[in-house]
């Protein structure tokens, strides 16, 4: 309606939306580890084997026995297993890396969205506002943002 659509200007949007959606999951998926009294969620991605954030980074940084215990118990409902994976998660430091990639994944969202061309619709302006709205409510998890904030410290 503002004819300012262009291919540039999808283009541009379409790449900072995806950085946007990548850092909601990310958040999705750690709640699922972090905060099962408010979420009520208890390790289903794990149970259920899914394709988290989580499951992707642990498999990115263990080792060879590590990653066979990993492909064994993952995806299982048995409490044994989903606790070996909880322990993994926990000896390669996921928190410690959350906490680098939130804020990571946050700088280049910003960079993303000043990089938007000056008529893009919509404009920079309105997604960093839309991230500032959503904030609160992606980033609920209480247990890692004091984690993180300890950690900046």
């Amino acid at each position: 309606m503002a004819n300012k659509l262009n291919q540039t200007s999808i283009q541009n949007v379409d790449n900072a939306m995806k950085h946007i959606g990548s850092w909601v999951q990310m958040h999705n998926d750690m709640l699922d580890w972090c905060d099962e009294l408010s979420t009520g969620k208890t390790n289903i991605d794990i149970k259920k084997g899914k394709c988290s954030w989580l499951a992707v980074t642990a498999l990115e940084r263990c080792n060879a026995v590590q990653r066979e215990m990993f492909l064994t118990r993952y995806g299982s409902d048995k409490i044994e297993d989903v606790e070996q994976i909880l322990q993994l998660y926990h000896t390669l430091g996921l928190r410690d890396i959350f906490c680098q990639d939130h804020q990571a994944r946050l700088g280049t969202i910003a960079k993303q969205i000043d990089s938007l061309p000056y008529d893009s619709t919509p404009t920079s302006m309105f997604l960093h506002d839309y991230i500032e709205r959503i904030y609160p409510f992606i980033v609920h998890l209480p247990e890692a943002l004091e984690y993180c904030k300890q950690k900046m410290k």
